[in-house]
């Protein structure tokens, strides 16, 4: 994207000017077009305007020049936030003199030949402008194909607005619009109680679009020193506005893009990250947007801190929306869950909205809809003031003398940094702790494979009333035996003897479970072993695998297992859920000894009572470890397995905390990553309110903040 050469903006100023430019093929013009001066009287008539020469402006002692146009992105940039505003180059580009550029804008209704409505010429309700004394009067040079009459209106403190000027600009001649300030004191507008100032082009019979040159926006000026500091501090104060509001159709929630070239050639230089087309900055940056990165983000934006959300996925939720999987399991002591505060919250807004329930034999068990569970995660996300860009792939960290200081996206906008005080690894497979330099583990110690990976799929018509007690008249164990029909796996064995199941596919049991939808199942059943979830290769060859084995396996129910003979495959998981990955190493390790002890730490941010759950990681057909905590024991997860070794300035969350493979086995599940996700969260909102790295924040201050939050320690 082309830089715009802009020396001030002014969004007080002339957002109108530029919705103005409306049309869809540009003219043909002279480059010594006649030029006539705009003016206008406060009758509310249209008022004719005489030719004068327009000479080319520079900044001189009496002007501020706003802008001076001399491609279609000034152009976009002086529209910044319009959706419906469509920028062109053209060849025949018509010119006072110096330069121009033309710009379309247009909604359905004008391809109609109806009325167009541009607005906001001045806002300072909206506290974009506090010093009014300096400004003289406004200016902009158009040109324009058809006659162009547009109402200058005025919306006052109450609500009540009026029209106060009508201009009547003749086509195509060069028109300098002019609103001196004066007229309308003079007129008896106390400029205190305006809401805004908004242009509007009247009905007109257009036979054609309009077609609109813009040259240059200026200010004029009694007092050009004052001028230019009003200026800059209105683009200040216009920016701040932006990061905390938004504008029009632009929603608080989404963040500045910005592209000063100076600042963007002194992050290149300073992290050696090559191109780049932008950049953002924030206080606290949270990589992935599922469940433990989501609870960060709002444990953060909680803490009045600015936090910004980088998610791949257009929803966040992560494996419980993209990966399908659930339900929540059960991290309970007795009757109280151990893992509150923004998980409880997470729970309570899906069962406002009755899209979560309880499982009736083990309450800690909790199903839940996961569009709902979009929904509400973006609610609860907003809400806490955070922002969010979606559709972005983290590409890596930036780091500079051991101090990560954001990462690099790629996106629809093109390759962009993201500065940050602190950022949050939320990515499951700890993407950016990694590419930053951070040590870690992968693999079971003795070799690298991980647990193995699941493609969850859904299927209707089920007769629950038969399908669920039959599966478990299936599950009865003990420990030293395991029945031949345990999960279904005589049918296999029958299947695959007679040809009805392919031997390739490794599965000998099946797994389902109930969901919020009456006749809807989750079956979790597909494998894949001795994958490396950070090798695309792998990641390929599994999201593929898994898929073919959803399809034989859903065939294989309707054909077999009682109350599924009406049942069909409804759908499947956007991504393949990876149960295990890297593990970053922080400044603590937990160890299964840990969990199985149930182990307490006096930098305790997190408690679970899961057991470790282990699946097996290659074709020996270990099936699963279980092994529980003793009843009524729980452990405790340290800060420490939260901050990395050797690199600053990061924080862990969710799946890639510091852990050993068989403690992943427990600290893995979404109620528990939920957990790590909302300290992570405080821990870096408190590292940026106290300047102070994550690693030094005092953890009496970190305990407070989250029990605070509602978090039971």
């Amino acid at each position: 994207m082309i830089k715009p050469r802009v020396f001030y903006l002014l969004p007080l100023g002339l957002v109108v000017l530029a919705a103005i430019a409306f049309a869809l093929l540009p003219i043909q013009t002279p480059s010594s077009a006649q030029t006539v001066d705009g003016t206008a009287d406060g009758s509310g008539q249209s008022t004719s305007v005489t030719a004068t020469q327009l000479t080319p402006f520079l900044e001189t002692s009496g002007d501020v020049l706003l802008f001076d146009f001399e491609d279609p992105d000034e152009i976009g940039r002086f529209v910044y936030g319009n959706v419906n505003t469509f920028v062109e180059a053209t060849s025949d580009v018509a010119r006072t003199g110096t330069s121009s550029c033309a710009a379309t804008f247009y909604a359905g209704p004008v391809r109609e030949g109806k009325r167009l409505v541009f607005y906001t010429l001045m806002h300072p309700a909206r506290g974009r402008v506090t010093n009014w004394t300096p400004y003289s009067e406004f200016q902009a040079a158009i040109y324009n194909q058809e006659t162009f009459t547009v109402d200058l209106e005025i919306e006052y403190g109450d609500g009540t607005s009026s029209v106060w000027r009508r201009y009547s600009l003749p086509p195509q001649v060069w028109c300098r619009l002019r609103q001196p300030l004066s007229d309308l004191a003079e007129d008896g507008l106390d400029l205190s109680d305006i809401k805004r100032i908004s242009w509007s082009q009247l009905d007109t019979d257009m036979e054609d679009i309009n077609t609109l040159f813009i040259d240059d926006v200026r200010l004029i000026a009694d007092d050009p020193p004052a001028s230019r500091e009003a200026v800059s501090e209105a683009w200040l104060a216009y920016e701040e506005w932006m990061m905390e509001e938004g504008t029009g159709p632009r929603a608080e929630y989404i963040p500045i893009i910005h592209a000063d070239s100076d600042r963007i050639s002194q992050i290149q230089d300073t992290y050696d990250c090559g191109h780049i087309d932008g950049y953002v900055v924030t206080d606290v940056l949270v990589v992935g947007g599922g469940m433990s990165g989501s609870s960060a983000a709002i444990a953060s934006g909680r803490m009045g801190v600015e936090t910004l959300v980088v998610e791949q996925y257009g929803f966040l939720g992560g494996t419980a929306t993209a990966g399908m999987v659930q339900p929540f399991m059960s991290n309970r002591l007795g009757s109280r869950d151990l893992v509150r505060g923004i998980f409880e919250d997470i729970v309570d807004a899906l069962m406002a909205r009755s899209a979560a329930r309880r499982d009736s034999y083990s309450p800690g068990v909790i199903y839940f809809d996961k569009e709902q569970l979009k929904y509400v995660l973006n609610d609860l996300v907003i809400g806490a003031g955070c922002r969010l860009m979606l559709h972005s792939w983290a590409e890596r960290a930036l780091v500079s003398n051991g101090e990560c200081g954001g990462i690099i996206v790629d996106n629809k906008s093109g390759r962009l940094a993201i500065l940050a005080d602190v950022v949050v690894d939320a990515t499951g497979d700890g993407d950016m702790a990694a590419s930053a330099g951070c040590p870690y583990e992968i693999g079971r110690g003795y070799d690298q494979y991980t647990q193995s990976n699941t493609l969850f799929f859904r299927m209707g018509g089920v007769n629950e009333s038969v399908a669920f007690p039959e599966q478990g008249r299936r599950l009865y164990r003990t420990a030293d035996r395991i029945p031949a029909n345990y999960m279904f796996a005589d049918l296999f064995r029958a299947a695959v003897q007679d040809g009805r199941f392919p031997d390739d596919i490794p599965i000998n049991s099946i797994y389902f479970e109930r969901t919020m939808q009456s006749g809807v199942v989750s079956i979790n059943a597909t494998r894949v072993f001795e994958t490396d979830a950070t090798n695309v290769n792998d990641l390929t060859y599994a999201s593929v695998e898994t898929r073919r084995q959803a399809m034989f396996l859903s065939d294989f129910m309707v054909d077999n297992i009682p109350g599924f003979g009406n049942a069909y495959l409804i759908e499947t998981g956007l991504q393949v859920g990876i149960r295990e990955s890297r593990r970053i190493l922080g400044r603590y390790q937990i160890t299964g000894r840990d969990v199985l002890g149930g182990r307490e730490f006096p930098d305790v941010i997190a408690r679970g009572s899961y057991g470790i759950d282990i699946h097996c990681a290659d074709f020996s057909g270990c099936g699963v470890v279980g092994l529980d905590l003793e009843e009524g024991e729980s452990y405790d997860i340290p800060y420490r397995c939260l901050v990395p070794r050797e690199i600053d300035n990061i924080l862990l969350a969710g799946r890639c905390i510091s852990a050993t493979h068989v403690a992943f086995g427990s600290i893995r599940i979404m109620p528990v990553a939920s957990g790590t996700g909302h300290a992570a969260g405080v821990a870096a909102a408190l590292s940026v309110l106290g300047e102070v790295s994550p690693a030094d924040v005092a953890y009496p201050d970190l305990h407070d903040a989250l029990v605070s939050q509602g978090a039971d320690l």
